[in-house]
Parts: structure tokens; C-alpha cells; sequence
């Protein structure tokens, strides 16, 4: 969550305006991390951004 801050906190100081954050939930991405690995949930993630 630091990450998160400080990276709105500097965006906010630059002025790189409008910006948008969205957040959301992926499901049973806990499940493929703990089964398959870290390196397949970050591919689960990628993949589900690029939709």
C-alpha cells in the first residue's frame, strides 16, 4: 500500500492530470499463486489488464 501513496502522492505533485486509478479483484488469484506459482499469477494479472 506504500507504493500506491507514493506513487499518487507524486503524480499528484507533477500535475500529470487527469489521471484515474482503478482497482479491482481477481479472482482465485491467491489459488494460482499458491499452485502455480507467483510467475503464472503475474500473467493472470497481465492478462486480465489487457482486456
Amino acid at each position: 500500500m506504500k507504493y500506491l501513496e507514493a506513487e499518487s502522492d507524486h503524480m499528484i505533485q507533477s500535475g500529470d492530470f487527469p489521471t484515474s486509478l482503478i482497482m479491482a479483484d481477481c479472482n482465485y488469484l491467491k489459488r494460482t499463486n499458491d499452485t502455480l506459482g507467483h510467475e503464472y499469477g503475474d500473467l493472470l494479472l497481465q492478462r486480465t489488464a489487457r482486456k
